[in-house]
């Protein structure tokens, strides 16, 4: 066999050269060519969604919420609760959703007197509630509802704020003191979070006896809300909870500890 030399061989390999880039322009133009097609189909998708969107807008102004408008601490939201929480409250549901929020506690083990729903309705609650029966009345507790017959539950709000020196100990005395053993203490937070200002063995005295528990934001307190707002016969009331609910679910899911303190001492 003879052998074939570099420059009988030049021809070919500019032959194979040649066709490798007519093969790769093909293919670039085909890409470029789809990917334009593509990008064409996904813009006009997304105007006709735009369109939709402005026209759902201009009908139910499904992005509009109060919440947008309002500086919503620590203490604004301790006051939207404790108003729902009222039989009382501007809200004119009656003892609705106190009742909801009752039997939320007796689902996560809290224990009520057996007669708990008679009377309901001459409940009071109580915002920054002194605790009047410590030494010092210094500290207050976000939320008090007094039930009938003498029992108390008492609720921290700490959505975002960390806990002082032996806070919840203090509150569980006040309230064993001012119900004589009559009472819950709820500890309402971010979702894994858990009291900081409590011993784990006074905590777990509590839970055993069903004094004590703590909510979770977007677990067992939106529960809640679901509740009231299906229990709510007011169109309103039902849209004020519907916006609270999406307030919740989008700045209070999860557990963003701050250096930030009470001012409780």
């Amino acid at each position: 066999m003879e052998d074939v030399t570099e420059k009988e061989l030049a021809p070919f390999f500019d032959g194979m050269r040649d066709q490798i880039r007519v093969s790769r322009e093909a293919s670039r133009s085909l890409v470029t060519h789809k990917l334009a097609s593509f990008f064409h189909g996904l813009e006009y998708y997304l105007q006709v969604s735009r369109e939709a969107r402005q026209s759902l807008a201009s009908a139910v102004a499904e992005s509009f919420t109060v919440f947008d408008y309002v500086k919503t601490d620590e203490n604004l939201l301790s006051r939207i609760i404790g108003d729902l929480l009222d039989p009382k409250g501007k809200h004119g549901q009656g003892t609705t959703f106190l009742d909801a929020f009752l039997k939320q506690l007796e689902k996560v083990g809290c224990k009520l007197l057996p007669n708990w729903q008679a009377h309901l309705g001459e409940a009071t609650v109580v915002n920054e509630a002194v605790t009047s029966f410590l030494p010092s009345a210094a500290r207050r507790i976000d939320i008090r509802i007094e039930l009938p017959h003498g029992f108390g539950i008492g609720i921290e709000n700490k959505p975002w704020a960390g806990e002082q020196a032996d806070q919840l100990a203090d509150y569980s005395k006040d309230l064993e003191q001012r119900y004589k053993g009559g009472f819950i203490l709820v500890f309402l937070c971010r979702r894994g979070r858990k009291p900081e200002s409590i011993s784990d063995a006074d905590r777990s005295a509590l839970e055993q006896s069903g004094k004590v528990a703590t909510l979770d934001y977007t677990g067992e307190f939106l529960e809640w809300l679901s509740e009231c707002r299906m229990r709510a016969e007011a169109d309103k009331v039902r849209h004020f909870i519907k916006d609270f609910t999406k307030y919740v679910r989008a700045n209070l899911s999860g557990t963003e500890p701050e250096e930030e303190k009470d001012n409780v001492q």
